[in-house]
Parts: C-alpha cells; structure tokens; sequence
C-alpha cells in the first residue's frame, strides 16, 4: 500500500481520508513556498502599468550560485552528524528489544523496523533540507556503519 508520512513520522494509508489531508497540505505548503520564493502572493502591483522586474533580480533562479552557501558549512556539520548517528544507535538499541509483529499484511513486519525506516527517512529529509553534499554523504554512512 502506499503510504503518506505526517509531521510526526506517523505511517497513514495514502487513500484514506488524513492521507489525502496530509498530501494536499504538503502540496499546498509547497506552492505557498514556490510563490514566496517568487516575490508573488497576494500583495496590489506597486507600479501600475509597468511590467514586473525579469531576471536574476526578480527572484529568478541563479543556477551557477545553486547551493554554493550550504556547501560552506559542510566542513563545520560533523556535531549534526554525529547527533543523527547516536539517535539512530538509540533507535536501534529500541528495536532491539521490541519483538512486537504486525501481522496485518502479507508478511509479518516487526513494528520497531516501520518506526526505524520512518526514522531514517526524517533524518535524510532534514539532512537534504541543509545540504546535499559532503554532510549528505557521512549520514549515509554513518547509517551503513550502524546497519551492518
């Protein structure tokens, strides 16, 4: 089944009613956000009859500068890293000891390792908010050294 992931981190079926809440607020965040960006949203033309401002300077993006400020501090996310790193050696430790088992499905799952992956899947998104890059990359690995 699809699933649809709330603020929490909760799993909820894509189709069922919050699922659809939950994938029209995303979208509707988005477009607010995309607009923001834009320098549209709500406000009169403070110039009548003269056209709006095209170009880098009117919100366009400027692709050669794309991500160059969050490259910057690359060098300085270790602490972020190594935070997300003891939470999931936390998480772990959790599923560890919780043998609960949802048998609802077609193959029985344990419920810590849908926690564990919803986890993992907020911490990637919250990593790739800041930056794509190096720190990107040592959370990928710190999560294959707590893995194995």
């Amino acid at each position: 089944d699809d699933l649809e992931f709330a603020e929490d981190g909760r799993a909820v079926a894509a189709k069922s009613a919050e699922g659809i809440r939950i994938k029209y607020e995303r979208r509707k965040r988005a477009a607010a956000t995309l607009q923001r960006s834009r320098g549209e949203g709500g406000g009169r033309d403070p110039l009548p009859g003269v056209p709006p401002p095209s170009g880098p300077s009117a919100g366009g993006p400027v692709p050669p500068l794309a991500g160059l400020a969050s490259t910057t501090f690359d060098d300085h996310m270790s602490p972020y890293v190594s935070l997300e790193e003891r939470s999931m050696d936390e998480r772990l430790h959790e599923a560890a000891s919780d043998d609960r088992v949802d048998t609802r499905g077609e193959r029985p799952v344990f419920v810590s390792s849908t926690g564990l992956f919803i986890y993992m899947k907020n911490s990637i998104t919250r990593c790739t908010a800041l930056t794509r890059e190096r720190t990107f990359f040592l959370l990928q690995r710190a999560f294959q050294k707590k893995l194995r």
